[in-house]
């Protein structure tokens, strides 16, 4: 039995560049000849502070980044490099900036519940609810519709939503965080070649030819 080849991830649903690393991901991983690396996805909560409700999304931005002018530009940078990794994401269609605890309990129970495959899907149902269809993931009758596509059962998906608790704090510096099998660290969303090169630096050249 080989050596399992382990990709450990921390992300938050509210954060493009993390819909953008998790698409860079999977055109990495889509690139491979070989054993496909394990992805284990890890929740982090960027904004603890907020209303159960959450904030206007615009608000909210321009207070965090000092102006219109800035979250434009900032905005801008990142539908660009959306479009690079063969996504978009909607700006214009988010009028919430959620508590993203809820839809992070969501996935958990995903992981325990569903497989590999599935689980994926869940992840980019997530992401594409708040990115591109401007649905509030802080609203548990969203996200319970959303559990119930995935094929989760209503009882699981009432007991994970209503609960109180949240990612617990993780000490990375930014997100997405990747570490591949412990040992080659990527913060930020990199492009294809770079994941591959750190998988091939981290793994050897077993899994990795592309």
């Amino acid at each position: 039995m080989g050596t399992p080849f382990v990709i450990d991830a921390w992300f938050d649903f509210v954060c493009p560049w993390c819909l953008i690393g998790h698409r860079q991901l999977q055109r990495a991983l889509q690139a491979c000849d070989g054993p496909a690396p394990t992805v284990r996805w890890h929740g982090v909560r960027l904004v603890s502070d907020l209303p159960p409700g959450g904030l206007p999304f615009a608000a909210f931005y321009e207070h965090r980044l000092g102006g219109p002018e800035a979250v434009r530009l900032r905005q801008t940078q990142a539908q660009n490099a959306a479009v690079t990794a063969d996504t978009r994401i909607a700006f214009e269609r988010i009028a919430r900036f959620p508590d993203s605890a809820a839809a992070h309990r969501l996935y958990q129970l995903g992981a325990r519940r569903l497989d590999a495959p599935a689980l994926d899907a869940l992840m980019q149902r997530l992401f594409e609810a708040y990115f591109q269809r401007g649905e509030d993931i802080g609203d548990k009758a969203t996200l319970t519709a959303i559990g119930l596509e995935a094929g989760l059962p209503v009882e699981a998906l009432a007991h994970a939503l209503w609960a109180s608790d949240a990612p617990p704090p993780v000490d990375v510096p930014d997100v997405p965080f990747f570490v591949f099998q412990q040992s080659v660290v990527v913060s930020g969303a990199r492009p294809v070649q770079q994941l591959l090169q750190s998988m091939r630096q981290a793994f050897g050249s077993e899994p990795i030819n592309a």
